[in-house]
């Protein structure tokens, strides 16, 4: 990613959203986010993380910072290459 401020945006923001949550209930709170806020399939992508965590031995704490971390990466990247293809002229997005 070229633009990695547009990634700490995203986490950011998305800890704003999750200020106040533990557990599961934090996991919930960033996929509500990142599906607000335009990933594409971000229940999707949060219900596979929450079925791989059972082979890894993480605390909540950095399990919730890697389903966030994902998530802001495929956002981040996705509106990088709008950007791009706007500028190109390949696709035009009207909002």
């Amino acid at each position: 990613m070229r633009n990695s401020k547009i990634y700490n945006r995203y986490i950011r923001q998305a800890r704003e959203a999750v200020k106040g949550t533990t557990g599961i209930d934090r996991i919930i709170a960033i996929t509500e986010y990142f599906n607000e806020v335009g990933h594409p399939h971000a229940y999707n992508t949060g219900n596979k993380l929450i079925m791989d965590r059972i082979f890894y031995q993480q605390s909540d704490r950095d399990f919730a910072y890697k389903v966030m971390s994902e998530m802001a990466y495929l956002v981040a990247t996705n509106e990088e290459l709008v950007a791009e293809m706007e500028e190109e002229g390949v696709i035009q997005v009207t909002y």
